[in-house]
C-alpha cells in the first residue's frame, strides 16, 4: 500500500516540477524586465522573488533526489 502511494506521489512530483520551474522562469523574466525600467523601487521586489526562485530550485532538487 505504501509503495503504491509513493509511486503516485513520484508521478505527481515529476509532472509538477517542470511546471514550477516554468513559473519561476516567467517570474525572473518579468522581474528583469521591470528591473530594467524602474530601478530603485523594484529592486526589493526583485530580491524577494529571487528568494522565491531559490526556494523553488531547492524544491526541485529535493524532488530529483527523491525520484
Amino acid at each position: 500500500m505504501f509503495s503504491l502511494r509513493k509511486t503516485v506521489k513520484n508521478k505527481y512530483l515529476k509532472k509538477l516540477t517542470p511546471f514550477l520551474l516554468g513559473i519561476t522562469n516567467k517570474i525572473i523574466t518579468i522581474n528583469v524586465f521591470i528591473f530594467v525600467f524602474s530601478y530603485p523601487y523594484t529592486f526589493l521586489v526583485f530580491i524577494k522573488n529571487i528568494k522565491i526562485f531559490m526556494f523553488f530550485n531547492a524544491f526541485s532538487y529535493v524532488n530529483s533526489t527523491l525520484l
